[in-house]
This record gives C-alpha cells, structure tokens and sequence, in this order.
C-alpha cells in the first residue's frame, strides 16, 4: 500500500506542478486558457509553439491520463475498453453523415436530435446515441438535454477537413478487420508471418484472392468506396509536425549545394519547406511514377523554379542518387516489417559516401516502463500515457494492416546494424516524431 500511496502523491505532484508550467507558457506566448467551446490558436497547424509550453502539454496530459487509470475502478476500465470500438463507429457515422455540418449550418448553431434526424434521414435514438457517446467523450456539446452544438474537437470534422477523411477511411478499414486481429495473431503459422498476406486486415478484405501484393497496391489500384478520403486525409496531414523539424534540427549545417534526397517524399510534404527554407540546397523527391506527377505539380504551384529533381522509383530496387549528403525517410520505414526495413536501408547504405546521411522520420516509441523514482518525472510512464495514445493505436494498426510497426530507440538500432549503420544522433522536436540521423558504421 506504501507504494501506491508514494505514486498517487508523486502523480499529484507531477499534475500540479505542470499545470503550473502549461499556463507560465500559455501566458508566455499571450494564449488564453483552453476552452472546449471553440478552436484555440493551439490548434493552429501553422503555429510553431515555444518548446516549454509543447512539453508541459505533453507531460501534463500524460499525468491527466495515468492518474485517471490509477483512481478508476479497473474492472470498470477493462469492461469500457472493451466496448471502446464504438466511439469509432460512432464518429464514423458522424462523418458520413456530415451531422456536425447540420449543426453548423443552423441558425442558433445548436439542433435537437429530432432535427438533426430529419436532415439526414435517420431515427432520432441513431443520433442521440451518438451525439451522447462522442459528446462524453469531449467530442460535441450537449448543450440541453437532446440539443448538441459543435465545440473545439466536432468543428474540426466540418467539410472535407482532411481529419474528417482520415476518420471516414479509418473508421471503414480498421473496424472491418479489426476482429480478426485475435484469430490470426493465435494462429501459430499467420502469427510468425510478416507478408501481408497473413495480415489481420487481408484476412478480412481478402485483397490477396483479387491479385493484390499489399495494401498500396489494393488501395492504389481498386476502386474502393474510401480510397479518395484516403488519398484526401493523407495530403491534409501530411504537414502534421513539420514546423517542429523544420525548427528543431540544423538543416542550415548541410553545405551550400548539398543534396537532399526525399525517398518516398509523395508529394512533397517534407522537402518543400527544407528547400523553401534552405535555397542553397539541392532536393531529389523519389516515390512510386503515379506520384511523381503529383510531386511536381505542388513544387511548380507552391516553389517555382526550384533546384529539385524527381525520380520515379521503387525504393527497394538501386537508388539511383549516389553520395547524396542526406537521404530522408519520413513516415516510410514504419509501413514495413523489420526484413523490408532493412532491405530498403541497405539500398541507401550501398550508396552512401563517407559523410553521407539518412535522417529518420518516425514516431519513436518509448517503453511502458515507469520513470525511476530519483527521475523528475517519476512516477510518469515513459511511454507519456495518454500522450501518446495516437503513436501506440498506430503502431498496432501498423501491425495489424502492414505486418509493419513503429520501433523504440533499441529496435532502430537494430535495424541499423544488420544494414551496416549506426546512430550519431537522435532529436526530439516539436513533432510527434522522432528524427535519427543516421551514417554507415
């Protein structure tokens, strides 16, 4: 009992003191107080925020979220859990039927679900018990007993707004699959397989019986009901932490001339800003030829006459760009089991020079262990508890639908070494993602 009471005061004392800090830095950037009623300038994807008040947000939900599951009844948690795919159904049928919208669009910008029911052809109990789950769950307001209005998370589904797309996508692929992930993880040979074929997610789409090699070739090539919102949700978040590594790494160190080879770079998320901001630099963009295009058309709209070539490649076959002084994965090895991983390393490795470069991209996951009592954020998981819920859902979604993963700092490491790499450097910047710098060992 000792040491769940040094935890629980320990815990206190963490959310206490990081309270403090997330308003010093809010006050230090002129922000107000948070509101869940309306978008706050936090929310701003073109805002960079200063590194003290991105940390104390970080700890302090991660605090917020392991003092919850430490009062919470853990027969309660677990059974809640176990019912937690219904948030997501929920939100799908939100999406699809562009409720938040009909709020939106109505003079008082509140409706009862009566309303909202006529407007899109549906039962009033269907939208209550919808609106009352998410609204539960910070998502929508219940602003009378039956009446929902938007607030801060529901306003950000509105439109075509690439999140929304992302949860109409999501919602459809992963719920489709998601109860085979038990069954084919227990089965001994599916289990100890990681070509997609064995995946939970073409156990269920059976993408393979249409002649499929994976999920880029099924989703770019059939015509699916959601391969649009996909593509939509990907080109909307693809800028999602760029500030951060634009700011917290010292691209201006590469030399005057020097080459940045973007491998898989899409439409060119990533180097279009490096470029932007660093003019004496030289840009390569490399994906698939049915992106390239693409590519092309964003660098000729937003960077006109930019020093940037574009190659055409399968990145897994020779890279054509020899003794580049950067070859940049961002958002590429987690798409591949540890085998792919490092047959796509070993491309890059082949042709590095001596102070040749691969700077990673990726979300970096640390262990579910706890911090060490004479750590200052003890008794805080390292994991950042709910900080870090996207990063974990994804790295399971990762496994379940690619035989892919994300990786802690020790699994890179590995992955660097059977390629004939190392380490030099790892960077946290305001992003969820990590970025390694990498050379040949």
């Amino acid at each position: 009992m000792a040491d769940i009471k040094s935890e629980y005061a320990a815990l206190k004392q963490v959310i206490l003191s990081q309270f403090s800090k997330f308003e010093s830095a809010l006050d230090g950037m002129g922000m107000p107080e948070v509101t869940s009623s309306d978008l706050h300038p936090l929310d701003d994807p073109s805002l960079l925020v200063s590194k003290d008040l991105f940390d104390a947000r970080s700890q302090l939900v991660a605090a917020l979220g392991q003092m919850s599951s430490l009062v919470q009844n853990p027969a309660e948690h677990l059974l809640s859990e176990s019912l937690a795919h219904h948030t997501s159904a929920a939100l799908s049928f939100i999406a699809e039927t562009g409720i938040a919208d009909v709020i939106e669009s109505s003079p008082e910008r509140q409706l009862h679900v009566d309303e909202i029911a006529k407007s899109i052809d549906s039962h009033p109990a269907r939208v209550s018990h919808a609106l009352r789950l998410l609204a539960h769950d910070g998502i929508f307001a219940e602003v009378r007993e039956g009446t929902f209005a938007n607030n801060r998370s529901s306003k950000l589904i509105l439109g075509a707004s690439p999140i929304k797309q992302w949860i109409r996508f999501q919602t459809w692929y992963s719920l489709g699959y998601s109860s085979k992930v038990a069954e084919t993880w227990k089965d001994p040979a599916k289990s100890k397989s990681f070509e997609q074929i064995d995946s939970a997610a073409n156990a269920a789409w059976r993408y393979s019986d249409k002649g499929y090699g994976d999920f880029w070739d099924w989703v770019g090539h059939e015509h699916l009901p959601y391969a649009n919102a996909f593509a939509d949700a990907l080109k909307g978040i693809g800028s999602i932490g760029v500030l951060g590594i634009l700011a917290d790494y010292p691209w201006e160190s590469i030399r005057p001339g020097g080459v940045v080879v973007d491998v898989g770079g899409g439409p060119g998320h990533m180097l279009l800003p490096i470029i932007k901001n660093n003019p004496t630099l030289k840009g390569v963009l490399q994906d698939r030829e049915e992106i390239v295009p693409a590519a092309k058309e964003n660098f000729d709209k937003n960077l006109p006459g930019a020093d940037v070539e574009f190659d055409a490649v399968d990145f897994f076959e020779v890279q054509p760009r020899k003794q580049a002084d950067i070859y940049m994965l961002r958002w590429i090895l987690h798409d591949w089991s540890d085998e792919r991983a490092v047959a796509l390393l070993k491309q890059q490795a082949a042709v590095m020079g001596p102070n040749s470069k691969i700077i990673i991209i990726d979300a970096l996951i640390p262990p579910a262990t706890r911090a060490a009592a004479q750590d200052p954020s003890y008794p805080l998981l390292q994991s950042r508890s709910q900080a870090s819920n996207l990063v974990l859902r994804l790295d399971f979604e990762m496994s379940a639908s690619l035989q892919a993963t994300e990786r802690t700092l020790t699994e890179f490491d590995t992955l660097f070494t059977k390629a004939g790499l190392k380490i030099t450097n790892v960077y946290r910047p305001r992003s969820p993602q990590a970025l390694l710098e990498v050379m040949l060992a």
